[in-house]
């Protein structure tokens, strides 16, 4: 057993002085020996070492199953499992970093308690040791008071800091308590999602490995967002092999440009290059998937051409031209020459250029309204914005055209499938900023004028999940039937809000941290009947995780009291009342059931489920729990 490690009291000004120091010695290359003494005092035996199995909780949904070395009770190493089908022993830098981790100097080492009532980032909280008991009955207390009181004034606030177990046991706990309070901290880029889904109706994008050519990467590091889970880096380095040609979009020059080619371009900008890529293949090249976007898209449907001028910008905001007996959404048959509607056949008649008249009415296909609207916004135009020469654009979407091969097929397995080499694969880049859900729309409808959506070569972003299931609406067009899908197009309007991030009264949403700092500063204001009295974080950090994190700590400062499920000292633990220090993945029991095709997978791979498990590989040597036994002991307690 080791000794008992008395946690060190830090200040705000100790704290930011040592984390110099140590990311000094980082850069400056400390070595396993270095670390080894730094955690035992000792020298390592080498006759003593043994490698241990488990799996890493680095990123978001783990699945890379990894080998870690312990020497004399030191973990000193961790490496990919060779023999895991997983990630075949490629580990990233996330999971290799774990003895640094596990030793970081500002480990919370055993439960503390506040002293200081005065709160900030600059106070010190004066912690002193507390027992488990001591912890556990002070939060149990103040949770008690709530729950006789109100238990929506309990916030329960979980991130993506501890992966293994994510909101397993957070969802449970805050059902059982009452609370609607629990919205986890995500941060700043996952709005990526909201793009997604407002236009396929997918949380993620998937772009098949196995047989695209030609590839443009706009704002995403290709194959690093994810870079050993799903096998991500050995599924690139083999598309890489078999002549993937890459171009990398992006203010900076990635990983993926290295391996390809690099196009500079200013950031927030992409919404210009999608729309310029759009006219070029529609006003100067002139060719496009015509069966895709006949029988797989709304491109065919019937719309008046009347559009609004709302903020300076061009929009539509009228339904489509509709059958006056099914409702059903109306298209132009060029054989019958006259509307019909949407599923009177497969489709390959309907117009996708024109102006027609139905019951007296002016409309125009979506597909001629869309080559309208893109009429001004010339490879030149886009230049300027860009700062993408107007030739380098021609040339990627002339290539795009060509990389695709249209009307190409494959067989596979006994099937005929239309085979496309060419698409767009968008990230948190290009979809997380003020015109990021733009971005997304006008890159995204380069795919669909390839016709490279759900097919071999292309991107496979409605491919459907157990748990995002896409159904067809009356309408004919696949959405999200659980509730993702209430995130794009709103879900019931509830008033007076339930809930601190104003579900109800901000339906369509995703991702609105920020309000919850704001409801509890201005309750009044946005008609939250009840204050916050207790909150409870774990692995998350809603200062840092917020552009404006001046709101967050005066929310914070407000709150009576919050207790963390901590592992380290950081900006929140500045506002707890109380610490209740978590084991480190390496230090706990695992089981982690999961699927491996996240993102970037070949067919082999691509919905292989399975369940990653572990023991302990290093004896903790502190006085920490694991996170699941804190959320029961505080169950149990409070009754």
């Amino acid at each position: 057993m080791f000794e008992k490690i008395t946690q060190s009291k830090i200040s705000r000004r100790s704290f930011l002085k040592g984390s110099t120091l140590v990311l000094a010695g980082l850069s400056s290359g400390i070595g396993v020996s270095s670390l080894k003494a730094f955690a035992t005092g000792n020298s390592t035996d080498a006759n003593n070492e043994v490698w241990k199995s488990s799996f890493c909780a680095g990123c978001h949904l783990p699945v890379c199953a990894t080998k870690v070395k312990i020497v004399n009770g030191v973990l000193t190493e961790v490496k990919g499992d060779p023999n895991s089908e997983t990630n075949q022993g490629h580990l990233c830098t996330r999971g290799m970093t774990f003895p640094y981790n596990i030793y970081n100097p500002y480990r919370v080492k055993c439960p503390m308690k506040r002293t200081n009532p005065e709160k900030g980032l600059d106070q010190d909280p004066k912690w002193v040791e507390i027992t488990w008991d001591e912890a556990i009955n002070t939060v149990a207390e103040k949770l008690k008071e709530v729950r006789n009181t109100d238990p929506r004034s309990f916030l329960v606030t979980p991130g993506f800091g501890f992966e293994e177990g994510f909101m397993a046991f957070e969802v449970p706990f805050a059902v059982g308590f009452g609370t609607p309070n629990l919205i986890e901290t995500p941060g700043l880029l996952c709005p990526e999602h909201f793009a997604g889904l407002h236009y396929n109706g997918h949380m993620l994008d998937r772009i098949d490995l196995e047989y695209v050519k030609y590839l443009v990467v706009v704002g995403r590091n290709f194959g690093a967002d994810w870079v050993a889970s799903s096998g991500a880096t050995l599924h690139y380095a083999e598309a890489l092999e078999k002549g993937l040609h890459v171009v990398n979009v992006n203010p900076i020059s990635r990983t993926s440009a290295h391996k390809g080619e690099w196009v500079p371009i200013l950031p927030g900008t992409d919404t210009a290059f999608g729309l310029a890529l759009v006219y070029t293949i529609l006003h100067e090249i002139g060719k496009y998937d015509e069966w895709f976007l006949k029988v797989r898209s709304n491109a065919p449907y019937l719309i008046e051409d009347k559009p609004e001028i709302i903020k300076d910008t061009l929009v539509y905001q009228q339904d489509y031209m509709r059958d006056s007996v099914t409702s059903k959404p109306l298209v132009w048959d060029e054989v019958q020459n006259c509307a019909v509607p949407f599923d009177s056949s497969k489709g390959e008649d309907y117009a996708l250029t024109g102006t027609y008249t139905v019951n007296g009415v002016e409309v125009k296909p979506t597909f001629q309204l869309l080559k309208d609207y893109v009429v001004k916004y010339t490879p030149e135009w886009a230049e300027k914005i860009t700062t993408i020469p107007a030739a380098k654009i021609r040339e990627i979407a002339n290539n795009l055209i060509n990389e695709a091969h249209i009307g190409a097929t494959i067989d596979l397995e006994g099937y005929t499938f239309p085979h496309r080499g060419a698409a767009i694969y968008t990230g948190r880049g290009c979809s997380t900023h003020m015109m990021g859900t733009e971005a997304y729309k006008a890159l995204g409808t380069v795919n669909l004028l390839l016709g490279s959506y759900d097919v071999p070569g292309g991107m496979l972003g409605t491919e459907s999940a157990s748990w995002a299931t896409l159904k067809a609406d009356e309408d004919g067009e696949l959405k999200a039937s659980n509730f993702f899908y209430t995130q794009v197009v709103g879900a019931p309007f509830v008033f007076p809000p339930q809930k601190l991030d104003l579900t109800g009264m901000y339906p369509m949403k995703h991702n609105m941290i920020y309000m919850v700092w704001k409801s509890i500063m201005e309750p009044e204001k946005y008609s939250i009947e009840y204050p916050v009295k207790v909150m409870m974080l774990h692995a998350a950090n809603p200062i840092t995780s917020m552009a404006n994190d001046k709101t967050a700590i005066e929310a914070l400062k407000k709150i009576d009291f919050i207790f963390n499920i901590a592992y380290h000292f950081d900006e929140p633990s500045q506002f707890c009342d109380v610490l209740l220090p978590e084991h480190h993945s390496v230090e706990r029991v695992g089981m982690y059931r999961n699927r491996w095709n996240q993102k970037e997978a070949t067919n082999q791979y691509r919905w292989l489920y399975g369940t990653l498990k572990k023991k302990p590989a290093l004896e903790s040597r502190y006085d920490t729990r694991h996170a699941e036994y804190i959320l029961m002991a505080i169950d149990n307690t409070v009754g």
